[in-house]
């Protein structure tokens, strides 16, 4: 397991070291073997369709010989069985890279609060590092299964876009106007949904430090009979923070409305 560490830099000249190179120089040959597997299965998605129109084209023209539609078929269908395996192997082999990320962010979370200052522990309490390293750090492993869409689905789009224009010719202007019109929407989406996961995340900080509080002055609490109080106080930020759970499946809904229909406008 790479142990990722962030060493401050002796000298004043040099950069402050960044998390997100440091994670990726632990697992680099990982995450490019991953990249070589999505490259691999977005030409296979774009190859399907090839074939396909080679086959429709068979059955239109039947003066063609029969064994190049029994070709065709099987060519079809061995890169659709290929493809699959392809699926499987990526989605598997990206999702021990997530458990590592997980486990290497983890981990530096453990050793880092482990040397927390006297002054930092004051700021930082149990509850939060907690949730770092049982909820942020889940994140890491959710983002390895899609960060390689960065690139491939640009990719895709123009191959599929230049495809469509070989075939259709300047009938897909419409079609490309559309796409291009649902870039600004699908942003806009995205950052409400990051402005909510935010407010979420601060509020779920903050009712576990309230709570952790509880926990650690209950003999108090008990003795001048507070727990209304208390009560009343992790009854209000929880009810914020399900309103914002609330909002963002909203948020979430339009999002996935937006991607079903786009297709079929």
């Amino acid at each position: 397991m790479p142990k990722i560490e962030l060493k401050s830099s002796k000298t004043t000249n040099k950069k402050a070291p960044v998390f997100w190179h440091a994670l990726f120089l632990a697992f680099k040959g990982k995450l490019i073997a991953g990249g070589l597997m999505k490259f691999i299965l977005s030409v296979l998605q774009l190859t399907g369709p090839m074939i396909l129109k080679k086959l429709l084209n068979f059955i239109h023209n039947p003066s063609q010989p029969v064994w190049l539609g029994i070709f065709y078929a099987c060519l079809l269908g061995l890169v659709v069985f290929i493809q699959t395996l392809f699926v499987q192997a990526y989605f598997y082999r990206q999702f021990l890279v997530g458990l590592r990320f997980r486990s290497a962010v983890t981990g530096m979370i453990y050793r880092k609060s482990l040397k927390l200052s006297n002054s930092s522990k004051q700021t930082s309490t149990t509850g939060e590092i907690v949730n770092l390293m049982a909820i942020d750090a889940q994140r890491f492993q959710e983002l390895t299964s899609h960060i390689h869409i960065l690139w491939s689905s640009p990719m895709q789009i123009v191959i599929a876009v230049l495809l469509l224009y070989n075939l259709m010719g300047y009938s897909i202007l419409p079609g490309v106007v559309l796409l291009l019109c649902m870039i600004p929407i699908n942003i806009f989406i995205q950052r409400i949904q990051k402005k909510l996961m935010t407010k979420q995340m601060h509020l779920k900080d903050q009712r576990i430090k309230t709570m952790n509080e509880i926990l650690n002055g209950v003999k108090v609490l008990k003795l001048y009979a507070w727990e209304p109080a208390f009560i009343l106080r992790i009854s209000d930020i929880r009810g914020k923070e399900l309103l914002c759970i609330r909002q963002k499946a909203i948020v979430s809904a339009i999002s996935t409305l937006v991607g079903t229909f786009t297709p079929i406008l």
